[in-house]
């Protein structure tokens, strides 16, 4: 998607190019893209700005590439003074600090300090999870049946 999108821009072809760009869910593909489209004078949009604005929380960090120079693997830095909720970063941090899934119970007991209730708190629960996929990806968290981890195949913190 990544190339029809550079022949897409280079054959002026604006309106399908933008198109395309918008269809890129990966990020780092996506900030590539950008980066290529500033570096050949293309005018970013103001949603496309704002959208790597909301990435950079993500410091994108490759480890290798093949020969023909495509992304092979790459792990994604997530530095918690970049992260603007105060809930996300006590989130992240907990997940990250723990080697096992935890359950909501745990969750919610270690960022707000009160006896969970599923009746009144899984909404909240639930609001919060979405807010840090939202915020940093939506492959960050894992759900095991309940419980939650994060993607550390993916995704490494940095605390700054």
């Amino acid at each position: 998607m990544q190339y029809l999108t550079q022949i897409q821009f280079l054959k002026q072809n604006l309106k399908i190019g933008y198109l395309y760009l918008d269809s890129i869910k990966d990020t780092a593909i996506y900030l590539q893209l950008l980066d290529w489209m500033n570096q050949n004078g293309f005018i970013l949009r103001t949603y496309d700005l704002q959208r790597k604005k909301k990435i950079e929380v993500l410091q994108r960090k490759v480890k290798h590439f093949d020969t023909d120079m495509n992304l092979v693997s790459a792990t994604e830095t997530i530095r918690l003074d970049k992260i603007v909720s105060a809930e996300v970063t006590k989130l992240v941090s907990f997940l990250f600090s723990q080697d096992k899934p935890r359950t909501k119970e745990e969750i919610f007991e270690h960022i707000y300090n009160i006896c969970y209730d599923p009746i009144i708190h899984d909404n909240k629960i639930y609001k919060l999870i979405l807010k840090t996929k939202k915020m940093i990806a939506q492959d960050f968290l894992i759900n095991h049946y309940g419980e939650y981890s994060v993607n550390r195949k993916k995704y490494r913190l940095v605390q700054s």
